[in-house]
């Protein structure tokens, strides 16, 4: 590590330090023309931007997506040349949702095109996010000494953020503690309905962090599962409600490379 004056460090405030999961989605409808010329294949912006759900990156990459053509009832999976940022033309926002194929399909070959990813969310309105990490720690004694050993275990690890509810609260609720109804009753025109998961589904989350608009690095963590809550109220006070999560994979840190 190269010589830091820590006289001259600035200490990092809240707004360093994000939250964001990723939520899979299996087979989503892409846009583009298919004549056997175009490559470019989009997603709308209500679907993206595209995870980095690899955990090595800061951009997503092209292993992070699986793209199929479909032709009649049956799909064949494509090669994916590179993944980039489109702009969205209501909102004129860039975000990663434009996959390259490495060959045009064509109409004899295909009728649509599908992408399987991660979505990417930042909760909303997150007000803050805390990692907990435990290791079983064993103490081991031996005859004929006074000095201890220590056996160490498996690691726990798991993610808390509270969440002030905003309008569009119930969107995220719905994606990740929530799955399609699949009862005997049909829900009103204009309204779909979903139930609340008894076995949560499996998710990514990643912790950037940032000095004004530099990169400093990210941490992620790798087959999160979030625990089911519901929103609660009180006279005076926005309504809350809270992601906790378990993390059963690594949790990775990313940085820079230093020159």
């Amino acid at each position: 590590m190269a010589y830091t004056n820590i006289d001259l460090q600035e200490a990092l405030a809240s707004d360093s330090i994000g939250f964001f999961i990723g939520v899979p989605r299996t087979r989503v409808e892409m846009t583009g023309l298919i004549n056997g010329t175009n490559k470019d294949f989009t997603i709308p912006i209500t679907k993206g931007p595209i995870y980095p759900k690899n955990g090595l990156s800061i951009t997503p990459q092209v292993a992070d997506v699986v793209v199929e053509t479909k032709k009649g009832e049956t799909y064949t999976v494509v090669t994916v040349a590179s993944i980039s940022e489109v702009t969205d033309v209501g909102t004129n926002k860039a975000y990663y949702g434009k996959v390259s194929l490495e060959a045009a399909p064509t109409a004899e070959g295909a009728d649509k095109v599908y992408i399987s990813y991660a979505e990417e969310f930042e909760p909303f309105i997150a007000q803050g996010v805390e990692p907990s990490v435990d290791q079983e720690v064993k103490d081991i004694s031996r005859i004929y000494s006074n000095n201890k050993l220590y056996g160490y275990g498996p690691i726990s690890i798991s993610l808390k953020s509270d969440q002030i509810m905003g309008e569009d609260s119930l969107k995220l609720i719905k994606e990740v503690l929530y799955e399609p109804y699949t009862g005997t009753g049909t829900p009103q025109t204009g309204y779909s309905a979903t139930v609340l998961r008894k076995t949560p589904q499996p998710l990514y989350a990643y912790m950037p962090v940032r000095f004004a608009n530099t990169i400093l690095g990210r941490i992620y963590f790798d087959q999160v599962k979030a625990k089911p809550d519901l929103p609660s109220a009180k006279a005076g006070d926005s309504p809350t409600f809270t992601l906790d999560m378990t993390v059963q994979g690594e949790c990775t840190l990313i940085t820079p490379t230093e020159t």
